[in-house]
């Protein structure tokens, strides 16, 4: 018995005197580890002072300014929308997913030859920058314009907070549905929904659409529309390339046109 233990202990020393340790590595901005062994962590280290990751959050006084200063929400990039926080910084939170959307057109496109290549989807908090609540009626107040000069009327008031925004031209034709992935949107809840449909393509200069505004819907009203209102989730996913959903798919009602 204690010539095993003799032997085992023989082969510890030795293990532990065979070599030097594990060598310092370079460090690796972002990750929580401490490669080099510096006892200084990801941004901590001077060697990330240059590493995107480490750069200084852009200032905000609105959530819009961070669209125009650190994202780019007409591209598709796998991060969570923007927001200014509290410090007037711009900051990603949250987890980003991609949601499969129906536009549903109703009995009111009857009759009409005018498709609809144009649209817009944004979901908008119920709480404003300022604090205050946001419902449809404030919604539709400040989006009352049906020309491509009033396509960003919203997001030039500063006044909201985003989960998603997507402008997108579309293969819509008359009487069928519109089908539309949006990408980035952030996962949460308290949101409403405000959708459009325009008679001609997003431009490539302005990314909104051009032509005119032929249909706006707002739902504000969780009771009403539970499946559309419903709290984004990570289980919402649908993956980029996938043919079909694999998850919710969120379907928005556009009975007809207001401005045929």
């Amino acid at each position: 018995m204690n010539a095993k233990w003799s032997i085992i202990a023989a082969g510890i020393w030795v293990f532990g005197c065979s070599g030097p340790g594990p060598q310092p590595g370079i460090e690796q901005c972002g990750n929580q580890v401490d490669e080099d062994q510096d006892g200084l962590i990801d941004c901590a280290d001077p060697d990330c002072a240059a590493d995107v990751a480490c750069e200084a959050p852009p200032e905000c006084s609105k959530q819009t300014d961070c669209f125009s200063s650190t994202y780019d929400y007409f591209d598709y990039i796998n991060e969570p929308i923007p927001r200014c926080d509290n410090a007037k910084k711009c900051v990603t939170d949250g987890q980003a997913i991609d949601l499969h959307i129906q536009l549903k057109k109703g009995l009111g496109w009857s009759g009409l030859s005018t498709a609809t290549p144009g649209a817009t989807v944004r979901l908008i908090k119920k709480t404003a920058v300022d604090g205050s609540a946001v419902n449809c009626d404030l919604i539709n107040s400040i989006a009352g314009g049906n020309t491509p000069e009033d396509a960003d009327a919203l997001e030039k008031s500063g006044r909201f907070n985003y989960l998603a925004f997507e402008s997108q031209s579309v293969n819509s034709t008359v009487g069928q549905t519109t089908i539309i992935l949006v990408s980035n949107v952030t996962t949460g809840s308290d949101f409403l929904v405000f959708a459009e449909l325009w008679s001609d393509k997003v431009a490539t200069s302005t990314h909104y659409p051009k032509g005119k505004r032929m249909e706006w819907r707002c739902y504000d009203d969780a009771t009403k529309y539970p499946q559309l209102l419903a709290p984004i989730t990570p289980e919402d996913d649908w993956p980029m390339g996938m043919s079909t959903p694999t998850s919710r798919t969120m379907n928005i009602d556009m009975p007809g046109p207001q401005n045929p």
